[in-house]
């Protein structure tokens, strides 16, 4: 078991005045910081015990971290995140003006740096908000006028003025966090990781990136055997290419797309609106490519090209007008049906791209996976279909089925129709499908009909009356 350093054995912290206490506590991180190789100006020791400080005071409540040795902590944490800066000037790579820190935590390694490299700009982002309160406080009590605090999860769509580095210590893989923070790099910034020794297993995936490795460097914290890798690598940018006209073969295939023929075609499918392609890229979803303007600057995870159309082509593509560059996917093609059920399976016909893609929606919400899209329905992959979906359906199993006039004979199939009995006292067991047929009703009688509660009025809309059934049928079942 460790010593207690003089200045926290609680004994004698005792028979000290605040004063006493506060000298006695610097004088022994500055010889704890001395001891590694680091020699900082007055100024800077005192304001890394003000956080310090701040660190012990808070963390209790917010499990900030999990080392309580005052030796310890200042080795992992400050000395750690401090000590890479003289391996870069060793190497001679200059430290970046404007520092991103992603997944910053309790403020690793970005206040440290904040502190010793007053002259440089940080900002910290980090989900949780009881730690970005904690960091604004600290940011505040320490008087950091270069650091800014943004309450933002560690993905691919993160908001943030452009940097020149993107910092992360032991957040998430090499691979991630270069997807991540692709999106707000400057072209040549820098990737800066601090990792564990065992990250050699992350490397692979890298070299499918826009990114060159300028150092990689194994090194142990002065007077121990913490082992530490630091990667820096430089961002290359996406490829860029420009669409001046529409007789251009890339438009003419986003052309294409926009209808079902064309997506059996090419197999591909344009997404639109930030909030649905953020969430595709924060799950680490391929996106082949960003169709944008050069007025639009969202440049999206490493890996994808840009796509630079004129303004009034791309009006042409954004259907919806969503005012944001258009992510351009691959549409899986969607094998035949072979008239199984797999517990619940959703059969729909909806002939307008929105009301499938909210029926989608709908399915999807109440943990529907198999769904069969009978002749008469609309292209799962057209742009507003995958629109009104809201990224539903590249989690589903999708499925061509047969007419909807044959689909509404088939055993085990129950149709909802206003002619059937009520589906909440009907007796009914797995496998079994449900079919919800047009807005306006069936062609003809259905074998196996069950209608839902509805007193009066027009037939409710296909996503409504799916949500019903849904809601009806996860109670009974």
């Amino acid at each position: 078991m460790g010593t207690i350093p003089f200045d926290e054995d609680p004994r004698r912290k005792a028979e000290l005045n605040p004063f006493e206490h506060v000298a006695i506590s610097i004088g022994t991180l500055r010889k704890q910081l001395e001891k590694s190789g680091l020699s900082l100006p007055d100024r800077a020791t005192e304001k890394l015990w003000q956080y310090h400080t701040m660190l012990r005071e808070a963390n209790p409540l917010l499990n900030l971290t999990r080392i309580h040795n005052f030796e310890s902590i200042v080795r992992k944490h400050y000395v750690d995140s401090i000590y890479p800066v003289s391996l870069l000037e060793q190497a001679g790579v200059h430290w970046p003006g404007l520092s991103l820190d992603l997944g910053s935590g309790a403020g690793f390694p970005g206040i440290p740096l904040a502190i010793v490299l007053p002259e440089r700009k940080f900002i910290l982002t980090e989900g949780r908000k009881k730690r970005t309160d904690f960091l604004r406080s600290v940011v505040a009590e320490l008087e950091l006028s270069n650091v800014e605090v943004l309450e933002k999860k560690l993905h691919a769509g993160i908001q943030s003025p452009r940097v020149d580095a993107i910092l992360a210590r032991a957040v998430a893989s090499l691979s991630r966090l270069i997807q991540a923070g692709s999106g707000v790099l400057r072209p040549s910034g820098l990737f800066i990781f601090w990792k564990g020794p065992s990250a050699g297993a992350e490397e692979a995936p890298v070299r499918n990136l826009p990114v060159e490795l300028i150092l990689r460097q194994a090194y142990r914290l002065p007077h121990s055997r913490d082992e530490r890798l630091i990667y820096v690598y430089r961002y290359l940018g996406q490829k860029q290419v420009a669409i001046e006209s529409e007789r251009n073969a890339r438009y003419r295939l986003l052309e294409d797309i926009q209808h079902s023929k064309g997506i059996r075609k090419h197999g591909r499918c344009l997404l639109a609106g930030r909030r649905f392609i953020e969430e595709h890229s924060a799950l680490n979803r391929p996106i082949e490519a960003l169709i944008t303007t050069r007025e639009l600057q969202w440049e999206g995870p490493a890996g994808a090209e840009r796509w630079i159309v004129p303004a009034d082509l791309f009006q042409r593509l954004d259907s919806s007008r969503s005012h944001f560059p258009l992510a351009l996917l691959a549409a899986p093609p969607i094998p035949e049906w072979d008239g199984r059920l797999s517990g619940l399976t959703v059969l729909l016909s909806a002939g307008e791209p929105e009301n499938l893609g909210a029926a989608l929606r709908t399915a999807h919400a109440f943990g529907v996976r198999q769904i069969v899209l009978l002749e008469e329905a609309a292209h799962p992959y057209l742009p507003r279909a995958l629109r009104a979906a809201a990224g539903a359906t590249f989690d589903l199993d999708l499925y061509r089925g047969p007419t909807l006039d044959r689909a509404a004979r088939l055993s085990g199939v129950y149709t909802l129709d206003r002619r059937g009995p009520d589906l909440e006292h009907s007796e009914l067991e797995t496998p079994l499908g449900l079919l919800v047929g047009p807005e306006g009703g069936l062609p003809a009688a259905p074998a196996n009909p069950l209608s839902i509660a509805q007193e009066a009025g027009e037939s409710l809309n296909l996503a409504v009356a799916l949500g019903i059934a849904l809601y009806t049928l996860r109670k009974k079942l």
